[in-house]
Order: structure tokens, then sequence, then C-alpha cells
């Protein structure tokens, strides 16, 4: 091993102990890349048995909280309880290390470039940023949709702040996480996400163009009807509650947490657009539906009834309930039943498809023209 450039005041002991725990993280990261997991995973659990030999974790925090992310990644795909318990153990060092001196990272032992203190420091935070990203993994597969969603909008926080991030991927999580808030009628939440998500994109594309890719433009036109489809979802969400306020069988209060937003991002034009709270009347309903009616279109030219069968009947589907939905604040009965006669014919049209391929799909449809 390269021991150029590695800090001279260190005590030699525990010198020997870091270089180890470095080089046991390194090897154990190569034996995961080369699929040798049993071999990985004995690696990564020398790091934990070596950072019981040291005075202070400073010297040996970063092999150990990366180590303790990467068995937990190993144990996931059996044991969430115990992968669990492993990333919050990775928490809990990075928190016990961070006001310290600047951790060393094993660009201190095996130099390859200069590396100044921001720099290490962060390397660190992106190892932070991958233990929280892993704890809303976790915390969801252990139905724990709540931290799973403060975890989630964490991690979009630090890689929003430290610009290290896929705009598709970083997208669709936000996108993604909007789901739940609007599940628990934190429709605030539930739109800064989506409207995040959009902006995001938006900034990419117009980042990126001209875009000569034909798989990155394709990329990117599925993530924005991606995200038009959230954002259907997100109307029928609002109307349905609207609704159950208007036939007295629900309560009038939405969720009032504190919103988390997504700094420095403008999203106020977007959130502009369509309504937060819920709809009182026919024209509180008739403007989340034209929002939503806008994303149906835009889906819709992404997920074409030719391409993506599946995907265009589910958009046909979705556009039916909010037909449905818009009709129950109509109070004259004439213009209520052309809502339902549009629904009709719109969903009609669909059992075009094929009988030996979609034959649940025909039966739903049946069920909902009925």
């Amino acid at each position: 091993a390269r021991l150029n450039g590695c800090p001279s005041q260190l005590k030699q002991g525990e010198d020997y102990t870091s270089l180890c725990a470095f080089v046991q993280y390194r090897l154990g990261l190569n034996y995961i890349n080369t699929d040798e997991l049993f071999s990985g995973q004995e690696s990564f659990e020398n790091v934990i048995e070596l950072s019981k030999c040291v005075d202070s974790l400073f010297k040996i925090c970063f092999p150990l909280v990366a180590s303790l992310n990467e068995l937990a990644i190993l144990c996931s795909h059996t044991d969430d309880e115990t992968a669990l318990k492993l990333l919050l153990k990775a928490k809990s060092v990075f928190e016990a290390c961070k006001s310290q001196p600047t951790p060393l990272t094993d660009k201190d032992w095996f130099p390859s470039e200069l590396h100044t203190t921001i720099l290490k420091e962060k390397s660190f935070e992106d190892i932070h940023t991958h233990t929280l990203y892993y704890l809303a993994q976790v915390y969801s597969n252990l139905d724990d949709k709540k931290l799973s969603a403060v975890y989630c909008q964490i991690t979009l926080s630090r890689q929003l702040n430290n610009k290290l991030y896929d705009p598709v991927e970083w997208s669709l999580n936000a996108a993604n996480m909007s789901q739940y808030y609007m599940q628990t009628n934190n429709y605030a939440q539930s739109r800064h996400c989506l409207a995040s998500a959009q902006v995001i994109l938006k900034q990419y594309i117009t980042e990126s163009e001209p875009i000569d890719d034909p798989a990155l433009k394709e990329r990117l036109q599925r993530s924005e009807a991606d995200v038009s489809r959230c954002w259907i979802k997100y109307c029928i969400s609002l109307l349905k509650s609207s609704k159950k306020v208007l036939d007295k069988e629900g309560d009038s209060d939405v969720n009032k947490d504190a919103l988390h937003r997504f700094e420095p991002l403008l999203v106020s034009e977007i959130e502009g657009e369509v309504l937060c709270v819920l709809a009182e009347d026919y024209q509180g309903a008739r403007s989340i539906f034209l929002f939503a009616q806008k994303h149906v279109q835009k889906a819709k030219s992404f997920f074409t009834f030719d391409n993506c069968v599946l995907d265009y009947v589910a958009i046909a589907q979705d556009y039916s309930q909010l037909f449905k939905l818009l009709a129950a604040f109509e109070t004259d009965l004439s213009l209520k039943c052309r809502m339902h006669k549009r629904r009709i014919d719109m969903l009609s049209s669909l059992l075009s498809i094929s009988r030996n391929h979609y034959l649940v799909l025909i039966g739903q449809l049946h069920y909902e023209i009925g």
C-alpha cells in the first residue's frame, strides 16, 4: 500500500489500526464488486472489530460508517431488522464524529491527488447521505412509511445542497414521496414534492438541450410522463377528499404539518397552478380537474395506446375518475349526464384491446362502464 502523504503526527499504533481498517474496507468493496459476497462481508465485519481497538473514532469513522452501510445493504436482502440496526449504528457514529476534526478518508492513506479539508468533509458527508438513503429504503421495507418519507426527504435535501444527484432519479424519488403525503392528506407537502420534481426535470432538460442521445431523450420524456401521472393521482385524491366533505362523509381539515421546502428551488409558480386545500364548490373542483387534464394529455403523449397499452388504459381510467369526481360537484343534471357519457365513450373505446391478453383488464372496464 502507498503510505506517502500519511499524516505523520498520528500515533503509530493507531496509525496501523486505521490503515488496516481502510484496507479491509477497500478489500470488501473489491469482493462485492466481483460478487464474492461472503468475503466482502468478512472484510466489512473486520472493520467493525478494528474500530474497537482505537481510543478515538476520528481515525476510523470513515471506513466504519461506510462498512456499516455496505453490511446493511447485504443484510437487507434477507433481514431488514438487522440492516436497520447497522444503519442506525452508522448514523450514530457519524453524529458522534461530525463535531470532531475532519475525519481521515481513504484518500489520506492512498493519495492520488491533493485533497483539501473541504473535500474530505464533503466525502464524509456523502457517506452519511448514503446512510440516510438506505434508512429510507429499509423503513419502507418494514412498512414504516412515515419514517421512510422523513429520511427520503432529508436525503433529497442533502443531495440538493451538495449538488450530487441524478436529476431524473431525484425527481422520481420526490414524485414518489408525494404519494405518501397525499395518502396522509398533507396536500401542501405532496404538491411541493411534485412541483420540485417538475422543476428539477425542467432545469436539467433546459441545460442539456439539444439532446442528441435517443436513450437519454426517451428517459427524460418518460420521467416527465411519470411525474404527470403522479400529478393526476394527486388531483384524484384531492377531489375524493373534497367529495367526502361534500357528501358529509369526511373531515374538512387537511394535514397541516409544517411544510418542508427543498431550498433553493423556485416552485411557487407551479404550486400556484393547483390547490392544496379541499375544493368547496364546482369552481374549485373544476380548477383541479383542468390542471389534472393537462397532465393527462402530457402522460398520454408518451404512454401511447400502440406502444404502452397497459399504461395508456390506466391513464384513461384515471381520466374517467376525474370526470366522475367533477360530476359530483355539478348541480345541473344535464351537464352531469354529459360528463358520465364522456366517461362511457372514453372507456368503451378501449374495449378493442386483445381479449386473449387483457381479459382481466377488459372485465375492469366493463365493470366501470356499468
